[in-house]
């Protein structure tokens, strides 16, 4: 759990934050975080406002992911907000540029929070980058979803403009 406090306390950080950059020390952090329960960390974060760092990992850690992105996904009237998607993205392209990151990862997650934006091309294109990067399992969780979903050409509920499951 300390671990999930971590790298929540960093995320929510940088989330929150204008600043453009990062230290190593936090592109490694959200780097190592970006698969496991850590990457529930990043998604949660993503698709919502948190009350604290403590409830950020504690809802990672019970699982509640995949309950939230189901509803993001599911729910028309659950549509993420658009300038925390674009944040995060700009986080997450951030963090890639240090070194020993997993970009592959990173990348999987970039196109997971394109997608969840609307925005279909970049997400199979940032998809495919993580591919070429590393198709390992866990690296490429986030890319193989949403190059399932762009190439089925399905949305979030919310994006009314193509089919969905």
């Amino acid at each position: 759990m300390a671990a999930l406090r971590a790298l929540a306390g960093e995320w929510l950080t940088q989330l929150d934050s204008s600043a453009d950059w990062m230290n190593e020390m936090t592109a490694k952090t959200i780097s190592e975080g970006a698969t496991g329960q850590g990457r529930d960390v990043l998604v949660l974060g993503a698709l919502t406002q948190p009350p604290s760092i403590n409830g950020l990992a504690q809802a990672a850690e019970q699982g509640e992911c995949a309950i939230r992105l189901k509803r993001a996904v599911r729910d028309p009237a659950a549509r993420p907000d658009p300038e925390r998607l674009k944040r995060a993205d700009m986080v997450l392209s951030t963090a890639a540029l240090g070194e020993d990151t997993d970009r592959a990862a990173l990348y999987g997650l970039r196109a997971l929070f394109a997608w969840l934006g609307g925005d279909t091309g970049t997400a199979r294109e940032l998809a495919s980058d993580s591919a070429a990067i590393d198709a390992s399992d866990e690296s490429h969780l986030s890319a193989a979803l949403v190059a399932f979903a762009v190439t089925h050409d399905l949305a979030p509920a919310w994006d009314r403009r193509v089919a969905h499951a």
